[in-house]
């Protein structure tokens, strides 16, 4: 009776030989007996070919195979499991839409992730849709998230001064005025009236507290608080006579709980 016989052995080199036998009686060894009758086979069962000349054929495409991408997303699975510890099984790990590979060697996202920075904007939109920053929640550093830009204030999260008026989005939101508006600021003016008399005004917003402060040298530690004032929407007229050298003026809102 015929026998058909597979038999895969493995080397200390880790190179998998597969060697196709067709009877029971003739003799295997770990050098592929030359009196054996039989083929080699790839990991694909594709015959190559005799094995008395096709050994330097086989090998070169089994350590091709050892080197295996099962998800096809240009990263071996070794790789994968061992340093990124993302799927093998799944191009696009955690699903966002980027497949692994991009995340990795490109936008340098986390492909384990949908939102790599964490400001509730997937990776993909903030990529694909608001060109902003996917490893940054914000992106323009002008202390508001791209979230709050894009979802709540409606401002571009890619611009520190949305309505370009010279006052970032940031500080007219927190004085009460509309950073999609140039024409709604604080509109700060400062003129003299005489020698040492001066005029200061500004633009106020209903339902915000505003203080002046003031000082001689410039330094984070000299500001005075001069007054405060509950904002009517109208402009607040101060007038300065103590003036006798330099004086700075700033206007400043207390921070929201």
């Amino acid at each position: 009776m015929r026998v058909l016989t597979l038999i895969l052995m493995i080397s200390m080199a880790s190179e998998a030989h597969v060697f196709f036998s067709v009877g029971s009686t003739h003799s295997i060894d770990n050098n592929f007996n030359q009196s054996s009758i039989g083929y080699f086979i790839s990991t694909s069962s594709t015959v190559i070919g005799d094995h008395k000349n096709q050994t330097g054929i086989l090998n070169q495409s089994l350590k091709k195979n050892l080197v295996s991408d099962s998800d096809g997303d240009g990263i071996d699975d070794e790789d994968e499991i061992n340093i990124y510890g993302t799927d093998v099984l799944s191009s696009d790990t955690d699903s966002d839409g980027i497949n692994d590979y991009e995340e990795i060697f490109n936008t340098f996202t986390d492909p384990n992730l949908i939102d790599t920075d964490g400001d509730q904007i997937s990776d993909y939109d903030e990529l694909m849709i608001y060109l902003t920053s996917a490893i940054n929640l914000d992106s323009d550093n002008d202390g508001l998230s791209d979230y709050s830009e894009i979802f709540v204030h409606l401002t571009n999260p890619n611009k520190v001064d949305s309505d370009s008026d010279g006052s970032s989005d940031l500080s007219e939101i927190k004085m009460g005025f509309s950073p999609l508006d140039a024409s709604s600021s604080l509109d700060f003016r400062m003129h003299s009236i005489s020698s040492n008399e001066f005029i200061i005004s500004f633009m106020t917003a209903t339902g915000h507290q505003y203080f002046v402060e003031s000082c001689e040298v410039l330094s984070p530690t000299n500001w005075v608080r001069r007054m405060g004032l509950n904002g009517m929407g109208d402009r607040y007229i101060i007038t300065d006579p103590e003036i006798d050298e330099n004086r700075f003026y700033r206007i400043v809102v207390p921070d929201e709980d």
